[in-house]
């Protein structure tokens, strides 16, 4: 039989041997966090797929919501109250007037109104979110 220290013990990951002594903490240490590596660029290579299936579903569904939009003519916006800005579909933008804009300011988007219809448009958009007095 042959004593502790001269025992060889095989580390799959490294595909090697070593002698089972002192530095076999520091082997098997080597062997744990090569297996820890592994793993670990597994889940994030996991990750990294998911994600893209996630951006890719809500590209999709991003572009059936902006068709269907278009076909009943039909012009999305959003407002962001901190920004002051106002991003709008392609679509909300040329039916606006405001084509070439990709987010604009809330002032841009009020003057492309009737001068008429202005008031009556703040006011319904006030229960939206929107300020009635521009800042």
């Amino acid at each position: 039989m042959k004593d502790a220290s001269s025992r060889r013990q095989h580390c799959p990951v490294q595909g090697t041997h070593h002698l089972e002594s002192a530095s076999q903490f520091r082997s098997s240490d080597a062997c744990f966090s090569s297996d820890l590596q592994t793993a670990v660029v597994g889940a994030l290579l996991f990750q990294r797929r998911r994600r893209r299936q996630a951006e890719i579903s809500l590209k999709e569904s991003e572009e059936r919501m902006t068709f269907t939009a278009a076909s009943v003519n039909v012009g999305l916006w959003q407002f962001d109250r901190i920004t002051n800005e106002v991003w709008a579909t392609e679509h909300c933008r040329a039916m606006f007037g405001c084509r070439k804009m990709r987010a604009s300011r809330r002032d841009t988007l009020l003057e492309a109104i009737h001068p008429e219809d202005r008031d009556t448009a703040v006011a319904a958009n006030c229960g939206s979110g929107m300020p009635r007095n521009p800042s």
